[in-house]
Formats: C-alpha cells, sequence, structure tokens
C-alpha cells in the first residue's frame, strides 16, 4: 500500500491500551505544570515536545514493510494482537505564511540547536522515524539480528507506562500480504511508532 493518504490513521500505530490495558504515560515523563519533567528511562534516547499541530501517521520507511503484518506475542509465544504498522509519523503545522522554529535540546543539557522552517502559506509537514539505523549502541546486544533489534526498540515503550505490565507482548514480522520478490535479500528492521495517553 504505497498511498501516503491510506497510512495516515492512527490505527498503524501500535496502540499501549491494546497492548498494556492501560496506556496511559507516566506523568512525571511529561509534567504540564511547568516543572522540569522526569529522568528518561535508560532505555530512551528522546524526548519531543510538540506545542501545536497535528499528529498522523505516515507510511514506513522501507517499503518493503508496507503490505506486512506484524504479531504481537507475549512471553508465552502466543498472538495478543495483530495489525500492520508503520515506524514513520507525520507532524503538520498551519501558521499562514509565519516562519516555525523547532527547538532541539538535549535532555541532559548542553548546547540547543534551531531548526527554522522559512515562511510558507502551505501546510508545514515534518516526517519522524523510529527506524533503528544502526546496532551499534546497543552495547551486549550487537550481535542480535535485524528482527531482534526492533523487537528491542519497542520494548522501551513499556517503560513509559504509568502502570508498568508484568507481561510485555513484542512485535515481529507474521506475515507479507503479498509475496516477496527475490531471495537471499535481508531488509532492516521495523520498530513501530506507538500510541500512549495523558493521564
Amino acid at each position: 500500500m504505497n498511498d501516503p493518504a491510506a497510512w495516515r490513521d492512527l490505527r498503524y500505530l501500535a496502540g499501549m491500551d491494546v497492548l498494556a490495558g492501560d496506556g496511559r504515560i507516566d506523568p512525571a515523563l511529561v509534567a504540564a505544570d511547568g516543572s522540569p519533567p522526569g529522568a528518561l528511562p535508560p532505555s530512551v534516547a528522546t524526548r519531543v515536545h510538540l506545542e501545536a499541530g497535528t499528529i498522523e501517521a505516515a507510511m514506513p520507511s522501507l517499503e518493503i514493510h508496507r503490505d506486512d503484518v506484524f504479531e504481537f506475542r507475549g512471553s508465552g509465544g502466543g498472538s495478543v494482537h495483530r495489525q500492520a504498522l508503520t515506524d514513520t509519523f507525520r507532524w503538520s503545522l498551519e501558521e499562514d505564511t509565519r516562519a516555525i522554529v523547532i527547538e532541539i535540546v538535549p535532555d541532559g543539557g548542553g548546547p540547543s540547536k534551531r531548526l527554522v522552517l522559512a515562511p510558507s502559506a502551505a501546510r508545514h509537514e515534518l516526517f519522524v522515524s523510529n527506524l533503528p539505523a544502526e546496532n551499534v549502541p546497543h552495547g551486549a546486544h550487537r550481535a542480535v539480528g535485524d528482527e531482534e533489534m526492533g523487537v528491542l526498540h519497542f520494548g522501551a515503550y513499556y517503560e513509559l507506562l504509568r502502570n508498568k505490565p508484568t507481561a510485555r507482548p513484542l512485535p515481529w514480522l507474521w506475515r507479507a500480504e503479498r509475496e516477496r520478490k527475490g531471495a537471499g535479500l535481508r531488509s532492516r528492521p521495523l520498530c513501530s511508532v506507538a500510541r500512549f495517553f495523558a493521564g
């Protein structure tokens, strides 16, 4: 499915409420009262603050995953949930003709950087992918395969929940909707984006 409009529905993001029974994020991580937010879990690298705009799902960054179905498996190996997934979301902002400034501040301190989007009458769009492109930062996990690496990345989402579950279903490629052409070629992993709830 290579139609960008067909991927905009948030159903292509893994719902933590479906997988964990409660998708509420730990309020200490998203302090809305102006106080500094709590420290991120060690397995999480980035925090993004959005003050306005619309978030939608977007096409998976790799074409090979656009017809795939993923299965979330429990610790016992049984299927918990199946769905198509994306590793990319789209943030769009309509601000007439004003320039948009995106400030990138390291969570642990240090100099910030700014990304400036020039004034435009059209809607500004920013695509963010969760694709784990390299295996290097994982230390002891360097020897894992691509699919296992994607699973390791998804497991970090459970550390963000208000009520951390004992059972943590993880995604694995279940089947492709269409037959893949060629043989002997390995695809890069898909690490899905997830949906949480504040509260």
